[in-house]
C-alpha cells in the first residue's frame, strides 16, 4: 500500500480525530479512555509523519544535530555536497585529513593569488662597515627592507634573540637564502661573503680573488636551506687587501641578507 493510503487508513479509521470508530469499540471492552487518548495522540504524530513523507520533506536540517555525524556510506556517491551546502567558514583545518587534498582533487583556476597568503620572507640592510685586514666581520643590520613571518630586531643585545646580525626563522621550511656585499674598490688579496647557520654552520659563500683598484668589488652567494623555528643567519665580510677595507651601501642591493620561505620543510 502506497504511503497515501496508509495515512488515509489512519484517519478513516478514526484515531487520529478521536472519533467513536475503532477507539469507541475497543473501550467498549474494558480499555480506559486514557489509553485510548494516548493512541490516538501517538497515532496523530504517524499520521504527521506520513504526511511530511508524502510530501517529500525527508530529513531538514533542523532535524540534524549541529554535533551529529553522518556517514560516508550514507551519501550518494556522485554530487552529494556541492559548493552551495558548505557554508563560510564550516570546513576547518581539524576537519580535513593529511594528505586528503591532492592536486587532482583541485580544479585549474580553482586558487587565485587573492587566496594565497603572504609567505615568510624578509630582507634587511647594513650601514657602511669597516674590515679589518684578514678578519671576518658578522654584519648588524639596521634597516629592514620587508619583513613577515621572519624575526628580526634592529636593534638588540649582541648574542642574544635580539642580536641585530641575526635573521631568525618564525615559520620551518625550506628557504631561499641570499646575501650580497659591496666592497670598496681595492687592489690585492681577496674578498669573500659568508652565510652561516645559528652561529656555526657555513651554508653559503663566495669569493673574488682578482679585485681592482679601479671599480667595486661585488659578491653574492646564493643557497636553499631546510630551516627550523629558531634557526637564526647572519652574514660576514672578509677581506685580505692589506689594509682596512670598506663594505659600502649601495641601495638595497649591498649589503643585504634576505630569505624567502620556498616550501614545507623536508
Amino acid at each position: 500500500m502506497p504511503l497515501s493510503g496508509v495515512s488515509t487508513l489512519i484517519s478513516d479509521l478514526g484515531l487520529v480525530a478521536g472519533s467513536s470508530g475503532l477507539g469507541g469499540v475497543v473501550a467498549g471492552q474494558g480499555a480506559s479512555a486514557s489509553s485510548f487518548s494516548s493512541l490516538r495522540t501517538s497515532m496523530s504524530d504517524l499520521s504527521t509523519v506520513m504526511s511530511n513523507l508524502n510530501s517529500g520533506l525527508w530529513v531538514t536540517n533542523a532535524d540534524v544535530s549541529n554535533s551529529a555525524a553522518i556517514a560516508y556510506s550514507k551519501l550518494a556517491l556522485s554530487n552529494s555536497i556541492v559548493a552551495g551546502d558548505l557554508t563560510s567558514g564550516c570546513v576547518t583545518e581539524a576537519k580535513i585529513g593529511t594528505g586528503a587534498v591532492t592536486s587532482a582533487k583541485i580544479a585549474d583556476g580553482t586558487i587565485v593569488a587573492g587566496d594565497i597568503g603572504i609567505l615568510p620572507a624578509a630582507k634587511v640592510r647594513s650601514p657602511a662597515n669597516s674590515i679589518s685586514n684578514n678578519s671576518t666581520e658578522w654584519l648588524s643590520f639596521t634597516t629592514e627592507l620587508f619583513k613577515s613571518g621572519v624575526t628580526h630586531s634592529n636593534s638588540g643585545t649582541a648574542g642574544t634573540s635580539t642580536d641585530p646580525k641575526r635573521l631568525t626563522i618564525a615559520t620551518a621550511g625550506v628557504y631561499l637564502i641570499t646575501g650580497n656585499i659591496q666592497f670598496d674598490a681595492a687592489s690585492g688579496g681577496v674578498r669573500a661573503l659568508y652565510i652561516r647557520k645559528n652561529g656555526a654552520t657555513t651554508v653559503a659563500q663566495s669569493m673574488d680573488s682578482t679585485p681592482t683598484s679601479s671599480s667595486p668589488t661585488y659578491i653574492s652567494a646564493t643557497t636553499i636551506e631546510n630551516l627550523v623555528v629558531g634557526d637564526y643567519l647572519e652574514l660576514g665580510a672578509y677581506q685580505t687587501s692589506g689594509s682596512v677595507l670598506s663594505v659600502v651601501v649601495a641601495e638595497n642591493a649591498s649589503p643585504v641578507l634576505g630569505v624567502t620561505w620556498l616550501g614545507k620543510g623536508i
